[in-house]
C-alpha cells in the first residue's frame, strides 16, 4: 500500500473510533510541554483531530501544571496519546492516575496509548484504580498494548491509530533531501543496541543525532520552563504558540532535509512516512518492542519501509 492512501486508513480509522465518544465540550490534558518532537507531533494530531469536531476546547494542560479545578461533569477530560503508560515514565502515569482520582464522574479518554509495565504489581495496581472509574476508556495503539490492556483491564478498550497520522501537512513547508543519511538515535532507556547500528556509526557520511533541539542544560534555563509556577497562563500560551510549533518544524526541517532515514524512534518512522518518505526508511526497534509492535499492527503492508527487528 503508498503511503498516501495507508494515511486515509489511518485516519479514518481514528475518526470512527473516537468521534462517537467525544460528544460535549472537552479538555485537553497532560500535553508535552517539554523538547520531544514525537509527543509533539501526537499533540499536533490531536489538535487536528478534535478541530474537525462541532465541539469546543474547555482547557489545555501538560502535567507540568497543575491538574485544572472544577472541570463541569458534562466536559469530557481527553489524556495526551504516547507511549508512557506504565511504569517506565513515571511522571506521566503518575498525573494520568491523580486526573482519573480527582474526575470519577467526568467521561475520560485516553488517546491511543503503547502499554508497557516492568513488574507485574505496578500493572495491576493501576489497573484496580482504573477499575473505579465508570466512564473511562483506554485507547491501545497496537495489539500488544490491546492485548495486555484486554487481560487486564475492565475499562472499555480500543485499538486505534497514532494521533500523529492526523496531522494537517498542508500547512508545513518540506525542505529538498539536500543531505545523504541521516540516523535518528535516541539517547534515553528505550535504545536497543543492534549490530547494523554500530555499523552505521561507523559510516563517514551521516548525521546521527536525536531529536533534542538542545541540550537538557538550555532546556532548564530557560524562561519558558522557570516561569510555569508564576505565570500558568504565559506558559500555556508560550507552549502551544512557540514551543511546539518550533519544535515541528524542526523535526520536520531534520527528516526532510536528508535523503537516507535510519531511526530508532517511532515518530521519526511516522514523520517520514507522513512526509512520503517511506522508501527511504530503514526502522529498528527499541527495547521492548513497542516500534515492532506498532510496525505488525499498522505499517507492514506499506510500500518500501525496512523494519530491523
Amino acid at each position: 500500500m503508498n503511503t498516501i492512501d495507508k494515511i486515509e486508513q489511518l485516519q479514518g480509522l481514528i475518526k470512527e473510533a473516537l468521534t462517537p465518544l467525544i460528544d460535549s465540550d472537552y479538555w485537553l490534558l497532560e500535553v508535552p510541554y517539554y523538547p520531544n518532537v514525537g509527543d509533539t507531533l501526537i499533540w499536533q494530531g490531536e489538535l487536528d483531530f478534535l478541530s474537525t469536531l462541532p465541539y469546543k476546547r474547555k482547557g489545555m494542560q501538560s502535567y507540568f501544571t497543575e491538574i485544572p479545578m472544577n472541570i463541569p461533569k458534562d466536559e469530557i477530560i481527553l489524556l495526551q496519546g504516547g507511549g508512557n503508560f506504565g511504569d517506565i515514565w513515571p511522571l506521566p502515569q503518575e498525573y494520568r492516575m491523580h486526573v482519573v482520582q480527582q474526575y470519577p464522574d467526568n467521561k475520560i479518554v485516553f488517546f491511543p496509548q503503547t502499554v508497557w509495565f516492568e513488574h507485574e504489581e505496578n500493572m495491576k495496581e493501576c489497573a484496580e484504580a482504573l477499575s473505579k472509574h465508570k466512564h473511562l476508556t483506554i485507547c491501545a495503539r497496537d495489539k500488544v498494548s490491546y492485548e495486555i490492556l484486554k487481560k487486564n483491564f475492565t475499562n472499555e478498550i480500543l485499538l486505534v491509530p497514532d494521533m500523529a497520522f492526523c496531522i494537517d501537512m498542508s500547512r508545513w513547508a518540506t525542505p529538498q533531501p539536500t543531505k545523504e543519511a541521516l540516523l535518528l538515535k535516541r539517547e534515553d532507556k528505550e535504545l536497543k543496541e543492534h549490530s547494523e547500528l554500530l555499523e552505521l556509526t561507523k559510516k563517514g557520511d551521516i548525521t546521527i543525532c536525536d531529536w533534542l533541539p538542545f541540550s537538557e542544560e538550555c532546556w532548564q534555563k530557560t524562561w519558558f520552563r522557570r516561569t510555569r509556577k508564576y505565570v500558568p497562563i504565559m506558559y500555556d500560551w508560550y507552549a502551544r504558540h512557540i514551543f511546539q510549533p518550533y519544535l515541528i518544524h524542526s523535526g520536520i526541517q531534520l527528516i526532510g532535509s536528508h535523503k537516507k532515514i535510519y531511526s530508532t524512534r517511532l515518530h521519526a518512522a511516522i514523520l517520514s512516512i507522513l512526509l512520503g518518505k517511506a522508501d527511504d526508511l530503514i526502522w529498528f526497534d527499541n527495547s521492548y518492542g513497542k516500534n515492532s509492535s506498532f510496525y505488525d499492527t499498522w505499517l507492514s503492508d506499506v510500500d518500501g519501509i525496512k523494519f530491523i527487528r
